[in-house]
């Protein structure tokens, strides 16, 4: 019996099917796919139209983000990126880069998701006209 327990655990672990993420179920988390946006409490919708790599993954990730306000009009002004992960109550080891792309467009580079599990990643915007955040979580379970 032991021996049968085992020879099955070693086909499961050797199996090409990628297993699911570890938190993957957690209910805090969403699907990460381009096109996602989230709202702000002021109206602002901050969607997420570009990403490399293609998943949210361990590591360094850079996406490109559209910022419009509540009539879909884009939005210039300063943007900025936290991450934090919930459980273990601290953020990524590094900062950001964000580069300004005009109408309502920001490319943000080295958002440094350093380890596996459920992730928090604010985005601000502070402009003349609008001021306002708005959040995705997300689980990381390793590389691509």
């Amino acid at each position: 019996m032991r021996i049968a327990c085992i020879a099955a655990l070693l086909v499961g672990c050797s199996s090409s099917s990628a297993p699911a993420a570890f938190c993957a179920s957690d209910p805090r988390v969403e699907s990460f796919s381009l096109g996602l946006a989230s709202k702000g409490v002021a109206g602002a919708s901050f969607s997420i139209v570009g990403a490399t790599p293609s998943v949210v993954q361990q590591g360094l990730n850079e996406w490109t983000v559209t910022v419009t306000d509540a009539k879909g009009a884009p939005v210039d002004g300063t943007v900025t990126l936290a991450s934090l992960m919930p459980d273990h109550n601290h953020g990524s080891p590094t900062q950001a880069t964000i580069t300004a792309k005009g109408n309502g467009q920001y490319d943000i580079a080295g958002i440094n998701l350093s380890m596996r599990g459920v992730w928090t990643v604010t985005i601000t915007i502070a402009s003349a006209s609008l001021n306002d955040n708005a959040a995705f979580t997300f689980c990381v379970d390793g590389t691509e």
